[in-house]
């Protein structure tokens, strides 16, 4: 995840900083030229839960006594909202909770129809002319395929299988015939799915003679015991199976999730945050500053975080907002500039900041 992170997120979105839109304090937007005709606008999302007993871990009592909270079956709401560098997008109008607990929870479907129905319009409402940058972090939801998606995971060796939604077609090339690129039929005149063995036949990449696994396999943790070997995923080991060699190609290793693929065909772009790197995503910062709210208004129900909470995104100024979206621009650079997390250099390049020309942090002080 630290190579990504160094390698990927920080390069494209410092790349994609020269496009996009900036403000300044008082949120008013920057003059620049834009490196793009269409200039970009920076909007990320995630989930919260914010649990119906979640209260204030700390209060004031008298002596001798204890504190009386109410109890509930620990039921409360998963929040997902979309942020600007500029406060809530559609003033919140975007946002949706959902009662979560045993068995609900929000789901990648539950996303892509809020994403088509409302985030998206209200941003091209909100930014007319403008490309958005939709950020996310990687869970699992955001990585989710769509039904006919070339996902060699929904392939047996042999025709058939559970995975009943139709596959759409793939296009390959002929080791006899390079140059010409074929289209290959996915489903059978039945309406079953290929099997992997008949794929890899007919485009000339299936060994004559020669036995060949679905999917290869390693020792387990207990004595007997076989699980998939994790090398299958990558084109190094393309020949150790029928799954690793089919998902080797390049039409498969080019297979969109349907989130970007939704977003791209709307005309927009996507990135995703690397994992651990919370700090980086300045929603988590509202998110911290939300709840600070909500467990200082706990009504310990469900009905009173329904409640509560509208009011709690909503007493969150867009200033605030800014402010958080430059300090994950401050971690960014110093990232960039080799500095490790939480060390003094880091905190002197984030957080230092000068209200005097007379006065210098403690840190300057210390200095050896």
């Amino acid at each position: 995840m630290k190579e990504y992170c160094d390698q990927v997120f920080l390069h494209r979105k410092q790349a994609l900083q020269t496009t996009m839109i900036e403000w300044d304090k008082d949120l008013q937007q920057v003059p620049k030229n834009y490196a793009s005709n269409k200039p970009t606008v920076f909007i990320i999302n995630d989930e919260c839960t914010f649990d119906s007993n979640e209260g204030r871990k700390r209060i004031w009592i008298h002596n001798n006594t204890l504190p009386i909270r109410k109890k509930d079956c620990c039921q409360g709401l998963n929040v997902s909202n979309y942020l600007t560098p500029m406060g809530r997008l559609g003033d919140g109008n975007v946002c949706e909770s959902l009662k979560c607990g045993r068995d609900i929870w929000w789901t990648g479907d539950k996303m892509l129809k809020l994403l088509m129905e409302k985030v998206i319009p209200a941003f091209e409402t909100a930014f007319p002319g403008c490309q958005g940058i939709f950020a996310f972090d990687n869970a699992k939801i955001h990585h989710k395929y769509a039904d006919n998606a070339l996902h060699v995971a929904n392939l047996n060796l042999t025709p058939g299988g559970k995975h009943s939604h139709p596959m759409r077609n793939r296009y390959f090339t002929h080791p006899d015939n390079p140059s010409i690129v074929q289209v290959q039929l996915m489903m059978l005149q039945n309406g079953q799915l290929k099997g992997e063995k008949i794929i890899l036949q007919e485009t000339g990449l299936w060994p004559n003679g020669q036995k060949f696994l679905t999917q290869c396999s390693i020792p387990g943790d207990f004595p007997g015991e076989q699980k998939a070997n994790p090398a299958c995923r990558h084109v190094v080991n393309a020949n150790c199976c029928a799954r690793a060699l089919l998902s080797s190609q390049p039409d498969l290793q080019s297979q969109k999730c349907q989130l970007q693929e939704t977003i791209e065909a709307a005309g927009h772009q996507i990135i995703y945050y690397p994992s651990f790197h919370c700090q980086l995503n300045f929603i988590e910062y509202f998110w911290g500053h939300t709840k600070v709210y909500t467990r200082a208004h706990c009504g310990y129900t469900v009905p009173s975080l329904v409640r509560t909470m509208p009011l709690a995104l909503a007493q969150i100024p867009d200033l605030v907002v800014w402010k958080y979206y430059q300090r994950t621009l401050q971690m960014m650079d110093a990232y960039r500039n080799n500095m490790v997390y939480d060390s003094v250099d880091f905190k002197r390049y984030v957080y230092t900041r000068y209200s005097s020309h007379r006065r210098i942090t403690e840190l300057e002080v210390n200095v050896e």
